[in-house]
Formats: structure tokens, C-alpha cells, sequence
């Protein structure tokens, strides 16, 4: 399956998505209710009808007032070429990110430090643990940490998510890549501090109250 491919399933079946958090809501609603610590966080399979493609409602609240508006994305996952692809939406659906092999293999390697974990369930970890981010603009200091690492072509932007820095590279039209991701043990000098930049950023993101099924990204 291509990166088009890809993205139109995941796109076409976006219908069928409303509908279904509808059914997956109350369930995250009680789980909050009963908790005393937060964030809180869940995570639905959802297999569509019309084609297989598997789906995971990916819920989180902040605080326990959030049962009212819970934060949820929905993560496709696809075979293609070398491997499983994950998906979500972007800018109000205006895009879609996908998450490469090649980025899974590396949050393995680099954050979970070689975990044996695999397939479904390394791509669930990672929705579990980073289900926000902010991103800038490349500039050197980010390509430096970039190139020192990764061998291949120049990406769009730097971004934090909560367990490291990720790169994406906008790929075609609405398709933008997630491509790899760094702990910050393999900062040096001035990327330290460009990346904790977007750390501050992120950590305020705390305070600010998500509506209904806005997308992460």
C-alpha cells in the first residue's frame, strides 16, 4: 500500500469515526469519573466494516472535569512497504500525518531503550505516551541534530512530543511524514536549548482546556 493509499482509506472511513466515538465515550467517561490520578488514558479498537482497516480511539484527560469533553485522536494502522504505518488526522482534517517504520523503529531503539515490544502494540505505546506536540520551523540548530542521526533527506519541521523531539517532512498535498524521533540524551549544545524551547511550549499546553474530538496535531 502507497502513502497515498494510505491516507485516502484512512480519509475515507473518517465517517465512520464520529459515530463510533459515540459508542467508545461513555466507556472513557466512567474510567475517569472513578480515577484519582490523571492524566487519564485509554485506547479502542475499532475494525471498520467496509474493509478491515483496524482503528484505536486514543482517549486522555488532563484533570477529572474532562470527562465532559475528553481529548481523543484515531490512530490507523496500515501494512506497507517495510512495514506497519500509522495515521492520524491533522489540522482539522485538513492533513494527516503518518508515522513510518523507520520512526517506530527508532522510538524503540532510542526511547524504550531496545524494549521487546513490536508491531500493534509498540505503535499503541507510542499514541498512549505522546498524544500532543508543537512544532517549529526547521532551523540549523534543528538540522544539525537531525543530520547528525538520520542520513537521507531534508525534513519541514522540528517538533516535542512528550517522551522526545521528533522530525516530519511534508511529503505530497495534505500527506505530511513523522520521520524519526530523538531522546534528549543525543542533544548537543545549542539543540538542547532550541529543543527546550518547544518543551516549554508543550509543558503549557497542560493548561489549555481541548475541545471535543480536536486532533492532536
Amino acid at each position: 500500500m502507497t502513502l497515498e493509499e494510505i491516507a485516502r482509506q484512512y480519509m475515507g472511513d473518517f465517517p465512520n469515526f464520529i459515530a463510533k466515538r459515540h459508542s467508545f465515550q461513555p466507556k472513557f467517561e466512567t474510567l475517569v469519573k472513578r480515577s484519582s490520578r490523571y492524566p487519564v488514558t485509554a485506547q479502542y479498537e475499532y475494525i471498520s466494516h467496509t474493509n478491515r482497516n483496524r482503528y484505536f480511539f486514543c482517549y486522555s484527560a488532563f484533570k477529572r472535569s474532562d470527562w465532559k469533553a475528553p481529548h481523543c485522536n484515531v490512530v490507523g494502522v496500515f501494512e506497507g512497504e517495510g512495514g506497519k504505518y500509522a495515521v492520524v488526522s491533522a489540522n482539522m482534517k485538513q492533513a494527516v500525518i503518518i508515522f513510518t517504520p523507520h520512526f517506530f523503529a527508532r522510538y524503540r531503539e532510542r526511547i524504550l531503550g531496545g524494549e521487546d515490544i513490536h508491531g500493534d502494540d509498540l505503535i499503541k505505546r507510542f499514541f498512549k505516551r505522546n498524544q500532543r506536540f508543537v512544532k517549529a520551523e526547521m532551523d540549523e540548530r534543528f538540522a544539525r541534530a537531525y543530520r547528525k542521526y538520520e542520513n537521507d533527506e531534508s525534513v519541514s519541521y522540528a517538533a516535542r512530543v512528550n517522551e522526545g523531539n521528533v522530525f516530519l517532512k511534508i511529503y505530497s498535498g495534505y500527506i505530511v511524514l513523522c520521520k524519526t524521533i530523538l531522546s534528549d540524551e543525543m542533544l548537543k549544545n545549542d539543540q538542547v536549548e532550541a529543543f527546550g524551547e518547544l518543551k516549554s511550549q508543550y509543558e503549557e499546553l497542560k493548561d489549555i482546556r481541548l475541545e471535543r474530538f480536536k486532533d492532536v496535531f
